[in-house]
């Protein structure tokens, strides 16, 4: 049977609930908002925490030969020294941690990295803890600007603007029997046939908008798909400037297919 097993659940030692004393602190800065504490626990706490969690456990354990919380103290240590052990160690630490923070005012923003654990009973607890904390923000000077209003001067160009604009995005398309002009939306497949530095590849585009006459369209490309009637085949070669958006197509001369 295990020895977990020969002990009720352990409350909370009164302990706790009292603030550490002559707790040692050093700070310090790191690289931006990153802090480093080490913290030592002095002996005399831990030997508290070591003698009231070792009093639980004696209330608690079941030890064969005797009623529970009368079995001798030099027994329930020696069978639960590795449990209190950790018991202590996970009640202190935090607690630790928690009152350091709050002495040196510190707001951290992640969990700490505890580092370098020294833990012995009948010694002091230390231990290194890493965080970031809240930065601080310095406000500069956010009143007493003076802020000009402009009212927009609207005439008939930009009357006339707007109402283009907007007769061009609520325009309705329909098929035409003619040679394609400057102001339609082509709908074509395209197939690029090659790419720069002669590396042969093929890649089909299907059912692709193109609205002749629209800023962004290559000139190269407009002049080829100008007078296209449906259903025409034709090549059409581009070559696209250095400093093109699309960093696959800069500087690349590319062949189409254009259906």
């Amino acid at each position: 049977m295990d020895q977990t097993d020969n002990v009720n659940e352990i409350e909370n030692s009164p302990e706790e609930n009292k603030p550490l004393k002559d707790l040692k602190i050093s700070l310090k800065e790191g690289q931006s908002w990153t802090r480093f504490l080490e913290i030592e626990v002095p002996s005399e706490e831990v030997k508290a925490y070591f003698e009231s969690t070792y009093e639980d456990y004696r209330k608690r354990a079941k030890v064969a030969g005797f009623r529970p919380g009368k079995a001798p103290m030099a027994i329930v240590k020696q069978r639960f020294a590795a449990d209190a052990k950790s018991d202590v160690l996970e009640a202190l630490l935090p607690k630790a941690y928690e009152q350091a923070l709050i002495q040196q005012s510190l707001f951290p923003i992640s969990s700490p990295n505890i580092t370098d654990i020294k833990f012995e009973e009948g010694e002091p607890l230390k231990f290194k803890a890493e965080f970031e904390i809240r930065p601080t923000v310095e406000l500069k000077k956010y009143t007493g600007f003076r802020i000009e209003k402009k009212t927009p001067i609207v005439g008939d160009k930009e009357v006339d603007d707007s109402l283009e604009y907007l007769r061009d995005r609520l325009a309705e398309y329909h098929p035409v029997q003619r040679p394609a002009e400057n102001g339609d939306l082509i709908i074509a497949d395209l197939l690029k046939k090659h790419t720069k530095l002669g590396k042969l590849k093929e890649e089909k585009l299907e059912n692709v908008e193109i609205e002749l006459g629209s800023k962004g369209i290559l000139e190269e490309f407009q002049r080829g798909l100008l007078g296209m009637g449906i259903g025409e085949m034709k090549d059409i070669s581009v070559k696209y400037p250095e400093d093109y958006y699309d960093p696959n197509l800069a500087g690349d001369q590319i062949l189409f297919l254009t259906v």
